[in-house]
């Protein structure tokens, strides 16, 4: 697999992909064994986004990737509230390795799914080694689009969906609409909706955020779980 990647011009979503397998888009040719199963957790139509523990940098060089559209569903529409099988949405669908990406533009990301949802990264984690490993996001822009996440725990961010390791964030902006559609069951147990990322969860690890912003919107002086 891939281990570092650089992006060498503007690319509209139909051509980031290869071609659809079993009515599933995807970056990387389906045949790993976690692969086979986890996709079959998607419905026709989905997008099974990037996870590669190898690619440890992704250098855009100032380009686009434009119009992309992800709609994410279980196969399985009647699956309980535990948040099991499913299914986040975003670029690269899951990291638990030392990630960076940086000199981006995401234009007009369309996403939509059951659990986390973002542009770049939908869920950053430390792996079950219990290393703890980092994602650094430097000069990376989202420009319109929606972001929705429809599961209860499910989380919203323009940049990262969730994230619960050491993240720094850096020279980024997010300009889109973001929704956590879930409803707030108490302080723990929620899906939220952030400008940039949707939830964090340091556990005393680094999470910073500098020279960077995003839209917000409040209603009668509390946040709401939009932010446009």
């Amino acid at each position: 697999l891939v281990k570092r990647a650089e992006q060498t011009r503007d690319m509209d979503w139909n051509e980031f992909f290869g071609k659809n397998v079993e009515n599933r888009k995807s970056v990387y040719k389906f045949g790993l064994k976690e692969d086979a199963v986890n996709a079959e957790k998607l419905a026709d139509g989905s997008y099974y986004g990037i996870k590669n523990d190898l690619l440890y940098e992704y250098d855009g060089y100032q380009h686009r990737i434009s119009n992309v559209y992800i709609d994410n569903k279980n196969q399985d529409s009647h699956q309980d509230s535990s948040g099991e099988g499913k299914v986040d949405g975003a670029l690269i669908r899951y990291c638990q390795t030392n990630f960076a990406i940086s000199n981006l533009v995401l234009e007009n990301f369309d996403v939509t799914a059951e659990r986390n949802a973002a542009a770049l990264v939908a869920e950053m984690q430390n792996p079950k080694s219990g290393n703890v490993t980092g994602l650094r996001i430097s000069n990376v822009l989202v420009v319109g689009g929606s972001i929705t996440s429809n599961f209860t725990r499910g989380n919203a961010g323009g940049l990262i969906g969730y994230t619960g390791t050491r993240t720094v964030v850096s020279d980024c902006a997010a300009n889109a609409k973001i929704t956590a559609k879930g409803a707030r069951l108490d302080a723990d147990y929620a899906g939220d909706a952030g400008g940039l990322i949707g939830e964090m969860k340091s556990d005393g690890r680094e999470i910073r955020i500098s020279n960077s912003y995003s839209g917000g919107q409040t209603e009668k002086g509390k946040y709401k779980s939009t932010v446009k």
